[in-house]
């Protein structure tokens, strides 16, 4: 086996693993048109002028993310903050999703580069479209590195691009990709 292969690798975000995995465990959450925090680096958030419904909500084997009304306003979305300097270890960031759903689900993830005066996102041309059943799924974003080094923040936001959700979230994980 190759040396890479053979050492265990370590998460680039374990603080936020963490806050994941612990929305299995949690209580049932939701939102209507604001923001949720789930955690200390991790939401929901919608439209405030809008009127769509955000919830999550414990699963043995996950967590339930829901959405209704989402196409009621400007953004429905699951967000999480990520470090500039761990970003700076990486020339992607990736989102593993593994996802079950009775009903198609969309989102497209969108990283966002807070700076002096503003703020710049990179995000996917077209969203991620995961077909009704069990689905895993590996996005994929490119970091660029002279925004990242003047970047006071960051974050990966997904924004659902269908007007109801059901899904049961059976593995969220952001990656650095070499």
């Amino acid at each position: 086996m190759s040396e890479t292969l053979d050492k265990p690798q370590v998460a680039a975000f374990p603080g936020l693993l963490g806050q994941i995995a612990a929305l299995s465990k949690g209580k049932d959450r939701s939102v209507t048109a604001g923001h949720l925090d789930l955690g200390p680096g991790l939401w929901l958030s919608c439209d405030p002028a809008g009127q769509t419904v955000m919830g999550c909500r414990p699963d043995a084997r996950g967590f339930r993310l829901s959405v209704e009304a989402g196409d009621s306003g400007a953004w429905a979305c699951l967000g999480m903050r990520l470090p500039p300097e761990t970003l700076g270890r990486g020339r992607y960031l990736g989102l593993l999703s593994e996802t079950e759903a009775a009903a198609l689900v969309a989102f497209k993830p969108s990283l966002r580069y807070h700076l002096e005066g503003g703020m710049q996102e990179t995000a996917l041309p077209e969203p991620v479209v995961l077909p009704s059943g069990r689905r895993t799924h590996l996005a994929h974003l490119p970091i660029d590195p002279a925004l990242r080094a003047r970047a006071t923040g960051c974050e990966l936001n997904l924004f659902f691009q269908t007007g109801r959700i059901d899904a049961l979230v059976l593995r969220l994980e952001p990656l650095l990709i070499a």
